[in-house]
């Protein structure tokens, strides 16, 4: 027997229980490592320090001399003052409390007036910069490259914009991508996937999807889960790619901020930005759709995974994924409220 079909049949149901949860994203559990979006590159001002809520507490981020963005916990080392609070002095971050400063590797340089401690040190997140977005790899090292698309920035037309707040952990409204019953009872898409296709790494998964969309018309698209907060979509619309971006940022209470981000190719042609805008406009107005009309059932939800049927192969590949994808909570007290 497959581990799907395994899948599938230890989720039949046993009288009087409901079936398994999914861990939630935790201080005791962990936070899946994946890249998160921490803001939008237009929030992020030159000479401002930008406070971001962020899985069980809170981050600061900051753009250095060069502009390049920088995420570091927000709690100074030596009374836990806001650093969100503080201003930028000569390149470090400076605290309002007592005046301590760090560097952008979130390093102790300077006090007011004793020698800086070598041991206060902030957690440095790896820190990437595209699609309009900033983001940031939960773990010490990234264990794979950020979200990316296949076609250079500087060729792209684009638009990155902050959606709503989600109030399930990220893998409960991603768990859609895979869920081919919901896709076609509830947003009345005609769909053609052969589950067994599906390609996983302990990171990514990736189908192809042959779909008609209402409002989008049929489209072959490629669904790739990049971690597990961010879904990557690229298809052939209008004789033109289009690249869809959706994904999120765990917060405190196992809540969810969603943002989206879509681009085409710019072409050297007349109306050009007229037609990238106007498919960038109809892509983030799709996914905006699917999130409303998703958002009265996951106000109310009870997520578990419990009795799945035939149709629902693709998804528990998904909830396997998921299950095992890897954990840490290695900066969580670093940023803890």
């Amino acid at each position: 027997m497959s581990s799907t079909a395994t899948t599938i049949a230890a989720a039949r149901g046993e009288a009087g229980r409901r079936g398994q949860i999914i861990p939630p994203q935790s201080v005791e559990n962990g936070y899946d490592q994946a890249w998160y979006p921490i803001c939008l590159s237009t929030e992020l001002i030159d000479g401002q320090v930008l406070s971001v809520d962020f899985m069980n507490g809170r981050v600061i981020a900051v753009r250095d001399a060069n502009g390049s963005p920088h995420v570091l916990s927000a709690f100074c080392r030596h009374l836990g003052a806001d650093l969100a609070g503080g201003d930028l002095v000569d390149g470090t971050v400076r605290c309002p409390y007592h005046h301590w400063r760090y560097d952008m590797q979130g390093q102790c340089v300077a006090t007011a007036i004793d020698k800086a401690p070598p041991g206060a040190k902030l957690f440095r997140f790896p820190v990437h910069e595209g699609m309009g977005i900033v983001w940031a790899f939960n773990g010490a090292e990234p264990l794979f490259d950020p979200p990316s698309w296949d076609v250079p920035e500087s060729q792209m037309a684009f638009v990155a914009a902050k959606e709503y707040i989600e109030n399930n952990d990220h893998f409960v409204p991603f768990s859609n991508s895979c869920d081919i019953q919901h896709l076609v009872v509830v947003h009345g898409m005609k769909l053609d996937i052969n589950p067994e296709s599906v390609k996983i790494t302990p990171h990514t998964l990736e189908y192809l999807q042959s779909q008609d969309a209402p409002g989008m018309g049929h489209l072959d698209m490629l669904i790739h889960l990049h971690g597990s907060s961010t879904l990557l979509l690229s298809s052939m619309t209008m004789g033109r790619m289009m690249y869809m971006v959706s994904c999120g940022r765990p917060l405190p209470g196992n809540r969810t901020q969603i943002y989206q981000a879509c681009g085409t190719p710019r072409r050297d042609v007349p109306g050009h930005e007229q037609m990238a805008a106007a498919m960038n406009n109809q892509s983030l107005n799709f996914g905006r759709q699917l999130f409303n009309e998703d958002r009265p059932t996951f106000s109310r939800i009870s997520f578990r995974q419990d009795i799945l049927t035939h149709s629902d192969r693709m998804l528990a590949r998904y909830f396997e994924w998921v299950r095992a994808y890897p954990r840490t909570s290695i900066a969580c007290d670093y940023i803890a409220t």
